[in-house]
């Protein structure tokens, strides 16, 4: 309990401060709607922050997790160009996500490079993969079950 003894109280009572200062200041802020609208939309975001944070305990950084985002959604995007149902479109992004990760971990693992290091490498080449082969255009399209899971609560 001694860590709590500094910078946690700290933050705690800042953030404890702010909620107040926002919540008496600003109508319907503390409303439920409010609350649970912020709580529902980083969820996603709050599944890469654990990935990462797995990483930041090892001493180690990813900084190429949003352009492997994008080159899974392209992996989605041609499956979905391709024919594919929601099963097999959902698998493209995981599988193009795993063997990009994969290739990030074979880099700094097997090759010992530093893993800024390829991680800025590898942000520019999934991107840019992603950007040659989408160019300017979109796809959409994708079945209602996305959608569904996308925006539910």
């Amino acid at each position: 309990m001694k860590a709590w003894n500094t910078w946690e109280r700290v933050l705690l009572a800042l953030l404890c401060v702010l909620l107040l200062a926002f919540g008496v200041g600003q109508p319907g802020f503390m409303s439920l709607e409010t609350l649970a609208d912020s709580s529902f939309n980083f969820s996603e975001k709050g599944l890469l922050a654990l990935a990462l944070a797995l990483l930041i305990v090892c001493g180690e950084i990813d900084l190429s997790i949003a352009a492997i985002l994008a080159l899974s959604s392209l992996a989605m995007g041609l499956a979905l160009r391709a024919g594919f149902g929601p099963w097999a479109i959902a698998g493209a992004a995981l599988l193009s996500g795993m063997l990009a990760g994969a290739f990030n971990g074979l880099l700094v693992a097997r090759c010992g490079l530093p893993s800024i290091v390829v991680t800025i490498g590898t942000l520019s080449l999934y991107r840019g993969l992603a950007l040659v082969v989408l160019g300017e255009q979109s796809i959409s399209g994708y079945p209602e079950i996305f959608s569904t899971l996308g925006n539910a609560y």
